[in-house]
């Protein structure tokens, strides 16, 4: 994809994982580089680096019930040169090791002709068994939430209030 242009890019993957002692377990990859867009009206981008990526593991975390109270992050002592030593981390619920989240390492961007990218693997089967909270089901509304910026145009007179009121009484239960 960076040999065809596409300077900024986020992917994910589930798979199986094998350990030395042959144990098979699920385990989530997710790799992000380049710029995120902040605002696209804006053209407002950020770095992809390693706080974006605990905000990406923290999120998902929180979707499956685990509140950021209950996860925690240790540095990554590590011995090989993949994720940079400063920039890496372990995470945890509780007492369990569920994953490393880290930014690539310079010698391994050079290695494989990448700009510095940000990784995070996490054990699906280590998350899953720990007690997250009730996850609670909300339906997905028919229609969409938009923003969009609106420029109207109206006579002197008309009010914001007004029309904030009108918009309001048209679009009834639609408007949240």
């Amino acid at each position: 994809n960076i040999a065809r242009g596409n300077q900024s890019l986020r992917l994910y993957e589930f798979g199986d994982v094998y350990s030395d002692d042959g144990k098979q377990s699920k385990h989530l990859a997710i790799a992000s580089c380049g710029k995120t867009d902040v605002s696209k009206w804006q053209k407002l981008q950020q770095e992809n680096d390693f706080y974006s990526m605990k905000g990406i593991v923290l999120n998902l975390l929180d979707k499956f019930g685990y509140e950021e109270k209950r996860v925690f992050f240790k540095p990554f002592e590590q011995t090989d040169t993949i994720l940079h030593p400063y920039r890496s981390a372990l995470v945890y619920i509780g007492r369990t090791l569920i994953g490393v989240i880290g930014q690539t390492h310079p010698k391994t961007d050079k290695e494989y002709g990448i700009s510095s990218a940000v990784v995070a693997e996490l054990d699906l089967k280590a998350i899953f068994q720990e007690k997250g909270a009730k996850v609670k089901f909300s339906t997905i509304n028919k229609y969409p939430s938009v923003s969009y910026d609106l420029a109207l145009v109206v006579k002197e007179d008309v009010t914001a209030s007004q029309i904030v009121d009108t918009v309001k009484k048209s679009a009834g239960t639609l408007l949240n």
